[in-house]
């Protein structure tokens, strides 16, 4: 191919969080190092189709037609070929990220009315909360709104997380929304007892967001051992998450 091509392309490109978190902001990466203002340089991408990576780009100044997909070239030899690193350790993403995402996919002032959200992961083969009807009554009690943010556009999902004063929800890749929160939002992530991943109290962290977690009912791990079971459901203990809300003063 002749000019440059700029590589994003990485592993686990079409999950939602590693998109958001490790992949656009090699974007900014690339342009802090002097390239990709032409609009003439080409960018790879892994499976770049789906719609949250066709809006995002777009959002980022990145026309379809200067897309490159590794379905279609699996293999590129360029004349200059640039490849931004990763913004920093996977999972674990430096402060200037959040920061990054919602000055850039979040308008000044279009933030919305305060709303209180659970986000569902009801439509996932995996990590959902098991007796959901019982824990959205709680949450419901205390002004909270179930959404299905899989089921929305990019810019929705944006403005949304942007508006919340509180989130809560099992860990999944819809939690990558924190990134649009305010600093100071207050969030609540669920676990089952087989899998504690700390990437969400990591982003939390570097954004500013007041963190919380309640891991669910079920066999325990011994301490130092993990054992991986990233799929397993959330049974969620109502009265235990009743305390938790009350110690964040969630009247």
């Amino acid at each position: 191919l002749p000019g440059t091509v700029i590589v994003l392309a990485a592993p686990g490109s079409c999950v939602y969080y590693h998109w958001l978190l490790d992949v656009l902001p090699r974007i900014e990466i690339a342009r802090k190092a002097g390239f990709g203002a032409e609009g003439t340089e080409r960018w790879l991408v892994s499976g770049g189709s789906l719609p949250f990576q066709r809006d995002s780009l777009a959002r980022m100044g990145i026309a379809p037609e200067r897309v490159l997909d590794t379905a279609d070239y699996p293999h590129v030899v360029a004349e200059r070929l640039v490849v931004p690193s990763y913004p920093g350790r996977p999972e674990h993403p430096p402060r200037w990220v959040p920061g990054l995402l919602r000055r850039t996919f979040v308008p000044e002032g279009g933030e919305g009315e305060p709303v209180r959200l659970y986000v569902s992961r009801r439509d996932a083969s995996g990590r959902r909360v098991a007796n959901e009807p019982e824990v959205e009554g709680v949450l419901r009690a205390r002004g909270f709104r179930t959404v299905v943010l899989g089921e929305m556009p990019f810019a929705e999902q944006a403005a949304l997380l942007a508006a919340a004063e509180v989130v809560a929800g099992p860990h999944g890749s819809g939690l990558a929304n924190l990134a649009f929160c305010a600093p100071g939002t207050r969030v609540v992530e669920m676990f089952a007892p087989g899998y504690v991943n700390p990437c969400f109290w990591s982003l939390t962290s570097q954004a500013g967001l007041d963190y919380a977690y309640l891991i669910g009912e079920g066999p325990r791990p011994p301490d130092y051992v993990n054992p991986h079971d990233s799929g397993a459901d959330v049974v969620v203990d109502p009265a235990a998450l009743e305390r938790l809300l009350g110690r964040l003063g969630l009247a």
